[in-house]
């Protein structure tokens, strides 16, 4: 069975039925819900709709050093503190599937058309795909970007990688650079989605994007002037 994963708290949860609409626009797999800590009105709304399975994880909160976040602020801004604690929540989350093959999905991707293309790369030998950065951070390793993840249900990899953010959380800014320093440490392959599934919202404007990836504060004022639009008509 495939379906479609993904998860909130209830600081991003009024995200969640602008995704839904989007989604249900185009697809009609099954979608499950991770609950991070929602309020009980949107937990209600996901059981409405599907699978709401529960996330109990303590927050990540190693200290970081003052040399990594001077480091991490020079290279990104400091938008990202808010919703970093959330990001390594991501690799324990996609262990709870209920799928034998998932596409875990940032709920501040814009959907635009269909996305089961994507499922058949979870079914490749790797068993795990994600899409290359197109943002230039200047890593010394290929880097993904985990808003997208196509994988069959407990991959070894996704394993190793919760197991990294939730002891190892300190030393990386975000979940997919842990990622990626296992692949490049490890010699370990995944398979690639192609960009236009997880199309970064700081690239030139693509008519043949699938999925637009709204990531960052500048995203999420876009997402909230879209929902206000749309409340107006």
């Amino acid at each position: 069975m495939e379906g479609v994963l993904i998860g909130s708290d209830f600081g991003l949860e009024w995200a969640l039925p602008w995704w839904w609409k989007r989604y249900k626009l185009h697809n009609s797999q099954p979608v499950a819900f991770i609950d991070m800590g929602l309020t009980p009105p949107m937990k209600a709304w996901c059981k409405r709709r599907g699978p709401l399975l529960p996330l109990k994880v303590v927050d990540f909160t190693d200290e970081v050093s003052a040399e990594k976040a001077s480091e991490w602020e020079e290279k990104t801004g400091a938008s990202f503190w808010g919703t970093r604690s959330s990001w390594f929540k991501k690799p324990l989350a996609c262990l709870k599937s209920p799928f034998e093959t998932t596409l875990w999905m940032d709920i501040d991707c814009e959907i635009r058309g269909s996305i089961a293309p994507l499922f058949d790369l979870a079914r490749r030998p790797t068993g795990l795909a994600m899409a290359k950065e197109q943002l230039d951070f200047s890593k010394p390793y290929p880097c993904y970007n985990s808003g997208l993840i196509a994988f069959r249900q407990n991959h070894p990899l996704i394993r190793e990688w919760a197991d990294f953010c939730l002891k190892l959380n300190s030393q990386f800014r975000a979940d997919d650079d842990v990622f990626a320093y296992l692949l490049a440490t490890k010699g370990m392959e995944v398979d690639e989605i192609p960009p236009i599934y997880n199309w970064s919202r700081c690239r030139n404007e693509n008519p043949d994007a699938i999925v637009l990836h709204w990531h960052g504060s500048h995203g999420k004022t876009v997402i909230r002037n879209q929902i206000w639009s749309e409340s107006t008509r």
